[in-house]
């Protein structure tokens, strides 16, 4: 079945599409001109109770980063912490608190893939072309100093952990860089990360640009919702 097939036949058809043109209509139509797949992996745990009643294939829902502080799935949450208070990150998002998504690979390492939208009042996207935990320093990945040796601290020889950071956990050690727009965001990204509101839509497998195609067709119908909104008042 198509994916405009299994939306069209539920009842949060309406919803759904109000949703898109009264919070990321801006977004959702650069990632469709520019067939660009934000997506993010989730287990089918985590999203369990949040679907809709007698959708359990296909279904959206908005998702909220900016309330918690997150745990780090796949490495230190040391490190997490070290870029929300050093200097040298504050241009980027706030990795507590932010969605993590990926452009360049399908995310089945975290779950089935979903895909994202943020909401047009985000502005400010962190990203890398690796994984923030599988980027090597001094050849070993962050994620096996935090794996292999539960606390980091036993790999620095001694050093001082805050200086180890300060002099290797940086924005170009790292390879990340900031944008400002989904409109420049390479296509090759292995993460991508932003704080605040977005819509996932999904599951999407092999379906994600049959599904932008169908958003496309959504942002279509703007003018006339925004009629409806204007003889309501």
């Amino acid at each position: 079945m198509k994916v405009r097939e299994l939306f069209e036949s539920v009842e949060i058809k309406e919803d759904f599409k109000n949703a898109i043109l009264q919070n990321c209509s801006h977004n959702a139509a650069i990632m469709v001109r520019r067939e660009l797949l934000l997506q993010r992996g989730l287990s089918y745990g985590k999203l369990k109770d949040a679907r809709p009643t007698g959708i359990p294939d296909f279904s959206y829902r908005v998702i909220d980063e900016l309330l918690r502080d997150r745990d780090s799935l796949t490495g230190s949450n040391q490190f997490m912490n070290f870029t929300k208070s050093s200097a040298m990150w504050e241009e980027f998002p706030d990795r507590t608190r932010s969605v993590f998504c990926a452009t360049g690979n399908n995310p089945n390492d975290f779950g089935t893939p979903y895909l994202v939208i943020p909401f047009d009042s985000v502005k400010v996207y962190g990203g890398g072309a690796e994984d923030f935990n599988q980027v090597e320093i001094d050849g070993v990945t962050l994620l096996d100093m935090a794996m292999e040796h539960q606390d980091f601290r036993s790999h620095l020889d001694g050093k001082d952990p805050e200086e180890w950071m300060e002099e290797n956990i940086t924005p170009q050690n790292m390879g990340m860089k900031v944008y400002t727009s989904l409109d420049v965001i390479p296509k090759n990204l292995q993460e991508v990360w932003f704080q605040g509101h977005s819509i996932m839509i999904g599951p999407i497998n092999e379906n994600g640009l049959e599904l932008l195609k169908w958003i496309g067709d959504i942002l279509k119908s703007k003018p006339s919702l925004q009629a409806k909104k204007k003889a309501v008042k």
